[in-house]
């Protein structure tokens, strides 16, 4: 995460923790941007953070969540695009996009998202309960990271519920080895 981050700094960039404290007392999270507004997602949820391929192969009759599949050192990947996911207006394409590679219900699914900006730690202080709009907005976004002093405000994400079951039963197709745990467990 950290050679990616370093990569795609500028000079006034800087993709080292940006909160000095009690390890106690603060969560780490990966801080990536969709249309303009930050996001956080726990460091311990993200596998890695690649970069967009030049392809991503389409699959015909496969879920609308699903923009398609990608090649990750042998595994056949399936991308969603968090964009579309958060009702987020679509951007063109650019050289800053990265796959978040997440291990959703026992495979690694890949999030499209415009930017990766930061490696934060964010002390507990500054992490509140988001206000509640919906009850989906609530399932997704339970919490929020307020940095006065920063002047940002970070949406925490919670990455085990950016799919639903049927949406990750449906993604187990792709990964015959998460599919046969899942038929065992039935």
């Amino acid at each position: 995460v950290r050679r990616i981050l370093s990569e795609q700094a500028g000079p006034e960039d800087d993709a080292t923790d940006q909160t000095d404290g009690n390890a106690m007392d603060e969560e780490q999270f990966v801080i990536f941007m969709l249309g303009g507004q930050e996001y956080g997602v726990p460091i311990t949820a993200v596998d890695e953070i690649a970069r967009v391929p030049e392809q991503i192969a389409r699959l015909p009759r496969a879920p609308a969540f699903v923009d398609g599949v990608m090649n990750l050192r042998g595994a056949v990947v399936p991308i969603i695009d968090l964009r579309r996911r958060f009702d987020v207006a679509s951007t063109a394409s650019g050289a800053r996009q990265r796959i978040l590679v997440l291990s959703l219900g026992g495979g690694k699914t890949g999030f499209v998202v415009d930017a990766v900006s930061d490696v934060m730690r964010l002390p507990a202080s500054a992490i509140r309960p988001a206000p509640e709009v919906s009850s989906e907005q609530m399932r997704l976004i339970g919490r929020v990271a307020n940095l006065d002093a920063q002047s940002r405000m970070i949406l925490l994400v919670d990455a085990a519920q950016l799919l639903d079951r049927i949406e990750t039963e449906m993604l187990a197709k792709f990964d015959p080895a998460r599919s046969e745990q899942e038929t065992k467990a039935s």
